[in-house]
């Protein structure tokens, strides 16, 4: 597998994954609710992010 794409799309699902379990391991499902959210924000904006990055790279 490339390593571009490893980064790009298999990391960020990878830690997406681990949160929302640990989450859903310690904390009451209210609780959850909130941080599924918040993990779903954080993770639009990590790959908004790490898209934007490889857009300049590749144009610069």
């Amino acid at each position: 597998m490339n390593r571009k794409v490893f980064y790009r799309f298999v990391l960020p699902f990878m830690v997406l994954v681990i949160s929302l379990g640990l989450q859903f391991l310690f904390g009451s499902s209210v609780n959850f609710l909130r941080s599924l959210s918040s993990a779903v924000m954080v993770a639009a904006f990590g790959f908004y992010f790490t898209r934007k990055q490889a857009v300049d790279r590749e144009s610069a």
